[in-house]
């Protein structure tokens, strides 16, 4: 049996302490969750005087890592888990509610939206997870809202083949922190770009990140940052008109290179026709999760 508490949580901190009565946990890995987003991972092994004298082995069983949460209104949401076990610590105050008594309070977050903070990816980063290319997607997708992927120079043939499903799926799971499956749409026109993003069915509408490729070179303007200021519409407000392209900064797609894109920063695209297909990958829960 697995007991703990979490007594703290600060919108960059989560304190607290773990116990399981058939192992020892000391230098055992903790990750910290928001609504199945991992926001932080720190180690086993505080000591902790009262947990000692209560008789629980050794008293190294505290925890106190760094968390990155996007409001501090997420600091009621944080939940603890041991790495690969499916019980978690829930905080004192918290309210455990089934899936559908949730379903139509809030509007779901978009995979893939909210991102790794800069504190998660330099951790990431220094475990090895993940590559220093890919801590610049990161990066660039959290600042900018737009990153290019590429493969190495010397990946040759096989580090190309892996363009662009295979690098996709790499690529959204580690924005979204979880095993992903990817979408695929192909379209041959501005307009149907359009309708597929305005869709409010399927997979591609909760989807917070979308990445580009084309086998023929095709070009997007994007304006830079335009995801930190997303208007929310009220009801009746109509769609948003595409931001018009002279206003933002011109990115290739080709069939080198995946241009991702989060899904609320701003962007136009030039003329393509069936000659010049762009192919449309996003990010979706996976069947096997």
């Amino acid at each position: 049996m697995i007991i703990g508490a979490i007594e703290r949580v600060r919108p960059n901190r989560v304190t607290g302490w773990i116990h399981c009565h058939a192992a020892d946990l000391k230098d055992a890995t903790v990750l910290a969750f928001v609504d199945r987003r991992c926001v932080g991972t720190g180690k086993v092994g505080l000591f902790r005087q009262d947990l000692a004298d209560a008789g629980l082995l050794h008293g190294h069983l505290g925890f106190d890592f760094p968390i990155s949460l996007d409001t501090p209104e997420d600091t009621g949401k944080v939940v603890v888990s041991l790495e690969r076990c499916e019980a978690v610590i829930v905080q004192h105050e918290s309210v455990v509610r089934p899936k559908r008594a949730l379903e139509g309070l809030t509007e779901a977050p978009r995979l893939g939206a909210r991102l790794p903070g800069p504190e998660l990816t330099a951790w990431l980063r220094t475990q090895g997870a993940v590559s220093a290319a890919e801590a610049e997607i990161l990066e660039g997708l959290t600042d900018f809202g737009v990153a290019i992927w590429q493969p190495e120079d010397d990946a040759g043939p096989a580090g190309r083949a892996q363009l662009p499903a295979k690098a996709a799926a790499r690529l959204f799971s580690i924005c979204t922190m979880m095993r992903v499956d990817v979408g695929d749409i192909e379209l041959n026109g501005p307009e149907h770009l359009t309708e597929a993003l305005a869709a409010t069915e399927g997979d591609l509408p909760a989807a917070g990140l979308i990445a580009f490729h084309a086998a023929r070179p095709v070009r997007l303007r994007v304006l830079e940052g335009s995801h930190k200021r997303r208007h929310v519409p009220e009801a009746d407000d109509p769609a948003p008109a595409p931001e018009p392209a002279t206003h933002g900064l011109e990115y290739p797609v080709g069939p080198d290179a995946l241009l991702l894109l989060h899904r609320d920063c701003r962007f136009a695209s030039d003329e393509f026709g069936p000659n010049r297909r762009l192919r449309v990958l996003y990010p979706k829960r996976s069947e096997a999760a």
